[in-house]
């Protein structure tokens, strides 16, 4: 990793071994905010692991925004990726009205997953 690069990204928190924070300063892409990063893994439902959660996840994730939040005084941006396990069924998981080009890059062939699981329902219903 370039130093650039290195000087301008701290680690911030983990949470076991499902969240990891990454804060990466504004100045690095020009944002009028730092941009709070978190690599995110849920568990799935009827896993073998399911047994070892403590906390949900959302309710973690919910909390470190919060506090992120509250330390940063609001200026910072969320993005949240990773392995989520959220299958959303045809609930809109993305923000309307937005003013961006939408590029359709899915596949002719792309069958479309209509499953809803608790998860996908607890994603949606996020709010920072």
């Amino acid at each position: 990793m370039s130093n650039k690069i290195s000087q301008n990204v701290t680690l911030l928190k983990t949470e076991g071994d499902c969240i990891l924070w990454l804060k990466i300063d504004s100045c690095l892409f020009s944002f009028d905010n730092d941009l709070f990063l978190c690599l995110s893994y849920n568990i799935p439902t009827c896993s073998s692991r399911e047994a070892l959660i403590q906390c949900s996840i959302y309710d973690l994730l919910c909390e470190n925004v919060l506090q992120f939040k509250d330390v940063y005084e609001n200026r910072c941006t969320f993005l949240i990726a990773g392995d989520i396990n959220s299958r959303v069924g045809k609930l809109k998981d993305y923000v309307e009205n937005e003013n961006l080009s939408v590029l359709n890059i899915l596949p002719d062939d792309y069958i479309l997953d209509e499953n809803l699981v608790t998860n996908g329902t607890m994603i949606i219903g996020l709010r920072f």
